[in-house]
């Protein structure tokens, strides 16, 4: 396999994808070069600029780009996954989904739209920048794929077919042993790694294992399987999801789960960051609530749509088949959520920036503690969730008692 880098991907483009204009200046970077740019954990990634074009190049190894453990080798034929993954997900949901141009199976590399005209969502609301279609976009995408790739809508046997397409075992192991039951290839942040026990606890352990086994056992739809705020590029009226390399079927609303807990963690560290007035901040605090609260209930809102106007027959003779579905989405949600900001906490100065950036090692402590809290509230207490305002509910409650039990 060519391994691809700054010396050689011009002439690679020349011999693969000629639709690329190489005859003038050109620009090569190497993604996470910089600080705009997230380099990632697993690929190896490029951007390749001309006066008038501008892709992404992105090759699958056999390791992790992320200088980890050896034992969490990746299987190269990931790329492939994803290259198929992008395509069928920009035909049901183009305006959300980069295009795809070229794979290249040999040297496990596929050619993209860069969608660098749009800024990662991550860094701008680090940066306290509001985006306020944010929740209800990622909302839709979210549900416009799951429902449209799910068995309710699609021919049982075409369904079947699709989920062994995309059995994607080994990039879903991650997920199921990482952040399913925090056994993953990065080392426990020394900062929140006292944490652990209050994860390990019976009570803890039993709805991780619950909703692990949830997770392996419902292969609803195709799900992206890492949809965090990171793999968001977005402005004040467009949303582009990327990095879906982890894709294959799963529950339906695992996604969602997955991005709130994204969301949970700007709220927290949005308590400890520097803002210019008392008034910013609370501001920007109601902005997230909203944020959750459009990502949820929007998320049902859309897909309960989608039921009424294209579910297969032999489910829309049972309506209150729908409704108990949707009641359901509200715990296994929360639920998830719960799991990752748990899996998450313990790795906070890789992957939260949010966390990281703020001013002080105390400040990032007290942030990550309160995530923690909010995430073992909503994964032992998802039960009791009846509706997105319960859910918003218990994130409160739980900002409140970790106030009382810091003494702040």
């Amino acid at each position: 396999m060519l391994e691809l880098n700054r010396d050689n991907l011009l002439p690679y483009l020349r011999a693969h994808y000629p639709a690329f204009d190489t005859s003038g200046e050109v620009t090569v970077s190497a993604i996470g070069d910089s600080e705009e740019d997230v380099p990632g954990l697993v690929n190896y990634i490029f951007r390749v600029r001309n006066a008038s074009q501008s892709i992404i190049v992105k090759q699958g190894r056999p390791t992790l780009r992320a200088k980890l453990d050896d034992h969490w080798a990746v299987p190269t034929w990931r790329n492939r996954m994803e290259y198929l993954t992008l395509k069928l997900r920009h035909a049901i949901t183009p305006e959300y989904v980069p295009q795809v141009y070229y794979i290249d199976r040999e040297n496990n590399v596929f050619l993209m739209e860069d969608v660098s005209y749009l800024r990662l969502c991550r860094r701008q609301l680090t940066e306290s920048v509001m985006l306020p279609l944010l929740g209800k976009q990622c909302a839709q995408f979210a549900a416009t794929n799951a429902f449209y790739t799910s068995e309710y809508y699609l021919d049982t046997g075409l369904f079947r077919e699709l989920s062994k397409v995309f059995t994607n075992t080994d990039m879903r192991s991650i997920m199921e042993n990482w952040v399913l039951l925090r056994q993953g290839p990065v080392r426990d942040n020394p900062l929140t790694a006292h944490l652990r026990a209050g994860m390990e606890d019976d009570d803890t352990m039993a709805a991780t294992y619950q909703m692990r086994h949830q997770f392996m056992a419902h292969g609803e739809c195709l799900i992206h399987g890492d949809l965090h705020t990171t793999n968001l590029f977005a402005d004040a009226g467009r949303l582009k999801v990327i990095d879906m390399e982890y894709t294959f079927a799963g529950p339906c609303c695992y996604d969602v789960g997955y991005l709130l807990a994204s969301f949970v963690s700007q709220y927290c560290a949005s308590l400890y960051r520097t803002f210019p007035t008392e008034e910013a901040r609370r501001a920007f605090q109601t902005y997230m609530l909203q944020m959750i609260y459009d990502l949820v209930e929007g998320f049902r809102a859309d897909f309960g749509a989608f039921w009424d106007r294209d579910a297969k027959p032999v489910y829309r003779r049972a309506p209150s088949y729908k409704r108990l579905l949707l009641d359901t989405f509200l715990q296994d949600i929360a639920g998830y959520a719960g799991t990752v900001i748990l899996a998450y906490t313990l790795s906070a100065s890789e992957f939260m920036l949010e966390f990281c950036t703020l001013p002080t090692q105390d400040l990032q402590l007290q942030a990550s503690q309160l995530y923690f809290t909010m995430g073992r509230r909503l994964l032992l207490g998802r039960q009791g969730i009846t509706s997105t305002a319960d859910l918003i509910s218990a994130l409160l409650q739980s900002q409140v008692d970790y106030t009382r039990w810091c003494g702040r």
